[in-house]
C-alpha cells in the first residue's frame, strides 16, 4: 500500500484510529492484511535523530469494498455414486463454504485416471429464489463397462 524507492523511510505508522506505532527497521514497504470493509486512513511520519517528529505526516485514504469479490467454494461433501449399464449416478451435499457467493453450477467429471472421458456440467438454468442452489445429483452417460472411474 505504501512504498518508497528512495533512501528515505518512515519511522511511525498509524492506521485509522490506532495510535502511532514504530515501523520495523525503518520500513520502505508496508503490507496490510484482513482489513474490514469500509474507509481506512494510513498515516506515516518520520522522526529525525534529534527526536523531532514530522508535523505533516503523509496519509492515504481508501475504501475496502469486497462486493462481488469471492473466493473458491470448498469441495462438495458426502459424495456417493452408483452404476448402471454405461451410466454413473452421483449425489453429493453442497459445500460447507460457498466462498462468499452463490453456487451456480457443479461440474461432474468421469475420469479413468488416464483421461477425462465425460464431463457433465450441472447448472441451475431456471430462475431461482435467492439462496437456492443448483441440483446436487447427476448422471454421467457413455461410460465403458468394466473401467474404474473416479
Amino acid at each position: 500500500l505504501f512504498s518508497s524507492n528512495s533512501t528515505l523511510s518512515f519511522d511511525e505508522v498509524g492506521l485509522d484510529d490506532v495510535p502511532w506505532l514504530p515501523s520495523s527497521n525503518n520500513a520502505t514497504l508496508l503490507q496490510l492484511y484482513d482489513l474490514s470493509e469500509g474507509t481506512h486512513i494510513l498515516r506515516v511520519r518520520s522522526i529525525d535523530s534529534a527526536g523531532n517528529i514530522d508535523l505533516t505526516p503523509a496519509y492515504k485514504k481508501w475504501v475496502v469494498d469486497r462486493g462481488g469479490v469471492y473466493g473458491p467454494p470448498s469441495m462438495p461433501t458426502r459424495v456417493e455414486g452408483s452404476g448402471q449399464d454405461t451410466v454413473a449416478n452421483v449425489k453429493w451435499l453442497a459445500p460447507n463454504d460457498d466462498g462468499g457467493g452463490m453456487i451456480t453450477k457443479y461440474i461432474v467429471v468421469a475420469s479413468t485416471g488416464y483421461s477425462d472421458v465425460n464431463i457433465n456440467t450441472i447448472t441451475n438454468v431456471l430462475p431461482v429464489k435467492s439462496g437456492q442452489l443448483p441440483p446436487t445429483e447427476s448422471s454421467v452417460f457413455g461410460l465403458t463397462n468394466g473401467l474404474i472411474y473416479s
